[in-house]
């Protein structure tokens, strides 16, 4: 993995550690309400960071950057003590682009295929569990922290990447607009983790709670398949893995529900 992701990791967690060490202490004004489920619904913005990587396909070595995307989202929670929750969640992202650029590439025969690039449309599928912690009031503020745990689907539509093939000798055109790789069409289900920091407005009107947070994303070895083209026929297949770090903010509504 990703040195930067491995650092984010650990210094995100140790704050949501310390953070949750200390909510059985942190003064929050508890009540009857605030225990039993609710429901919520969010919108917001993901970008991925960094939002670009290299990667060597049969000795080429291409480039891919990961567009930012709109998302939203569901979820059910049960306040099972004062300041302590469980949470399930569910996100969608579906305006990612990936786009893949191939530089001029050597082939067989003294000709190469010449740089191109495509867009990749990719969606994104959460569905997390885990843990709120409210922490101490601040001018009718619940500030929290969460940690949750779950799986990432990701989904890439097929895409073609065309080329035209010349002669290295004086670039002539020999094969226009010519086949040379394809994103298979992939779903691939990996591991992720989210880490969340954020602040509640209770009440805003009965049983109706806003809130705004900022999120940390890790999805571990996200996969796209690949076929690589020649002369009109698959030579060689494989699999692009990347692992990503994902920034989110979002704001929502919850409901306090009377169970």
């Amino acid at each position: 993995m990703n040195n930067k992701i491995k650092t984010s990791i650990a210094a995100l967690g140790f704050a949501a550690l310390v953070s949750s060490a200390n909510a059985h202490d942190c003064g929050c004004k508890h009540n009857k309400e605030h225990m039993g489920f609710y429901v919520g619904v969010e919108g917001g913005f993901s970008a991925p960071v960094p939002n670009t990587f290299k990667k060597k396909v049969e000795g080429v070595n291409i480039k891919g950057k990961l567009s930012n995307s709109a998302m939203y989202g569901a979820l059910l929670g049960y306040k099972f003590y004062p300041g302590m929750a469980a949470e399930f969640s569910y996100q969608h992202k579906p305006k990612y682009k990936l786009n893949i650029t191939l530089p001029d590439t050597d082939l067989p025969g003294g000709a190469v295929a010449q740089k191109n690039s495509a867009k990749v449309k990719v969606t994104s599928d959460l569905y997390l569990l885990g843990s709120v912690y409210d922490l101490a009031e601040v001018k009718g503020l619940t500030p929290y922290v969460g940690v949750e745990l779950g799986v990432a689907n990701i989904k890439a539509k097929s895409q073609s990447f065309y080329s035209d093939i010349a002669l290295q000798a004086n670039g002539a055109v020999i094969s226009p607009h010519t086949e040379v790789m394809r994103i298979k069409k992939s779903n691939s289900i990996r591991p992720a983790l989210q880490l969340s920091v954020g602040a509640t407005k209770e009440n805003i009107i009965k049983n109706v709670n806003l809130y705004a947070a900022a999120r940390v994303q890790i999805v571990m070895d996200a996969k796209l398949k690949y076929d690589l083209i020649s002369s009109g026929a698959v030579s060689s297949s494989g699999k692009l893995k990347q692992s990503l770090m994902i920034g989110e903010v979002v704001m929502g509504l919850t409901y306090n529900l009377p169970f």
